[in-house]
């Protein structure tokens, strides 16, 4: 996985996965690929790459070397459990909140459309909200919607 990752070399990007995140970004008028980018993973990646350069006694190099991938396994395996905990958390929060969304739409049917309106056309300036608005309606109505679903969508929305 090591080779792969440094095959990458300095050809990566550090996608913000908090999908809330990157809408109200949208929302602000920040506009892809800035609002895609999450600061926090590339200043981890900076001092976790920094840290591994000086503990080797090393200079970092002005060139692409520096933003190589293959660090990234060691730094998972350090915080693997933080990060299993982390994703759960998330999971149950996602399932938490759908299953609000559909007590509020039991309640009131008209409250998905409120709250949630339908964005038919795409807007190239907004690629994160037209999909996590049309992801959290379709997970409403679809009672059936597997996780495996919701991951094609989140996928979808990265690109």
């Amino acid at each position: 996985m090591k080779g792969l990752l440094r095959e990458f070399g300095a050809h990566w990007f550090p996608v913000e996965l908090d999908t809330n995140k990157v809408c109200r970004r949208e929302e602000t008028g920040i506009r892809a690929p800035d609002s895609f980018v999450d600061k926090e993973l590339l200043s981890t990646f900076f001092s976790v790459q920094s840290k591994a350069y000086a503990d080797a006694n090393k200079i970092i190099p002005p060139s692409g070397d520096f933003f190589n991938l293959d660090v990234v396994i060691d730094w998972l395996a350090t915080n693997k459990e933080s990060l299993v905990r982390h994703n759960r958390e998330l999971d149950g929060a996602l399932i938490r909140k759908i299953s609000e969304y559909r007590d509020e739409v039991r309640r009131d049917p008209s409250w998905l459309d409120q709250s949630f309106p339908e964005l038919e056309v795409f807007r190239k300036d907004m690629p994160a909200t037209f999909a996590y608005v049309n992801l959290i309606r379709n997970m409403v109505r679809d009672r059936d919607i597997s996780r495996r679903k919701a991951m094609a969508w989140i996928s979808l929305m990265q690109w």
